[in-house]
């Protein structure tokens, strides 16, 4: 519990997760019978899925670097040298 009020980056990866699955499941994100603006010809609902989809994968890597258990990148990269 320590490692983790130490770093600031895992507790704001975790709460900024929390906050965009949170939004992105009301009506604000994904309102009812929208389908315009269309990108590409995707329909709203298609394209900022996939957005989204984009922005928890990079979530995902930068909460795996700064984790403060260090995971496998960290051992990894200790080993190495």
């Amino acid at each position: 519990m320590a490692a983790s009020i130490k770093n600031p980056g895992w507790k704001t990866c975790c709460v900024l997760a929390v906050v965009i699955m949170t939004v992105a499941f009301t009506p604000l994100f994904l309102p009812a019978g929208t389908i315009e603006p269309t990108v590409g010809g995707m329909p709203y609902t298609l394209w900022s899925g996939i957005a989204l989809c984009i922005v928890m994968v990079i979530l995902t890597g930068i909460a795996t670097v700064v984790h403060p258990g260090g995971g496998a990148f960290t051992q990894a990269k200790e080993k190495a040298s």
